[in-house]
C-alpha cells in the first residue's frame, strides 16, 4: 500500500507542474520588447506610488518617450538565483544580472542600447513569478523596486524569473535612490 501511496503522489505532483507553469524554465517566453504604454497615477510624479507598465507591442523599435516611466524589455529567463536588480549603463551589464536563452537577454540588451540617452536611467531587476505579463516600477525617496503584474490567482510548482527593464527621466529618479 505504501508503494501505490507513492506511485499516486508522484502522479499528482507531475500533474500539477504540468497544469501550473507554462512551459519549462529555460524556453524564452513570448514577450516583446519596445516602449509599452505606461499608467502614472499623478503620486508617482512626486515618487511616492508605483507606475505600472504593460508589456510593450511587439516590433516597436522607437525608444521610450522622455516624460514617462516605460517597460522596455519583459522576458522569461533561466533561474534568477536570488533575483537581483541594478541600474544599467551599458547594454552588457543584462548579461551579468542573469543567465537567460540567448534570444531573450539580446533582446533586452537591445532594448537597452535603443533607449539609452542622457535623459533617461535604465534600470533592470529579476524577479520570481508564476505565469506573469508585466511589471510595475515604485520608486520612493529612498528606493526604487519593481513587482510583476499579472499571473493572479495562479500556482507554479517551480517559479518563473523574469527579467523587467525599465526607462525612467533621469528627472523623476530621487537622488540617492537604491534599486531593489
Amino acid at each position: 500500500m505504501e508503494k501505490w501511496s507513492l506511485l499516486t503522489l508522484s502522479v499528482l505532483a507531475l500533474a500539477l507542474t504540468a497544469a501550473g507553469c507554462d512551459g519549462p524554465a529555460d524556453a524564452p517566453a513570448a514577450r516583446s520588447t519596445g516602449p509599452g504604454p505606461v499608467t502614472a497615477s499623478p503620486s508617482w510624479a512626486r515618487s511616492t506610488g508605483p507606475v505600472t507598465a504593460s508589456p510593450p507591442p511587439a516590433g516597436d523599435p522607437s525608444p521610450a518617450p522622455a516624460s514617462a516611466p516605460a517597460l522596455i524589455a519583459f522576458v522569461m529567463v533561466r533561474d534568477g538565483g536570488t533575483g537581483g536588480a541594478t541600474e544599467v549603463t551599458e547594454p552588457g551589464q543584462i548579461d551579468r544580472l542573469v543567465a537567460g536563452p540567448p534570444a531573450a537577454i539580446e533582446s533586452a540588451r537591445a532594448a537597452v542600447a535603443r533607449n539609452a540617452g542622457p535623459d533617461l536611467r535604465i534600470f533592470a531587476f529579476v524577479l520570481p513569478g508564476c505565469q506573469n505579463d508585466g511589471a510595475a516600477l515604485t520608486t520612493g525617496a529612498a528606493r526604487i523596486t519593481a513587482t510583476l503584474t499579472g499571473g493572479a490567482g495562479t500556482a507554479c510548482f517551480v517559479a518563473e524569473w523574469y527579467l523587467a527593464v525599465f526607462a525612467v527621466p533621469a528627472r523623476l529618479v530621487p537622488p540617492g535612490a537604491r534599486v531593489g
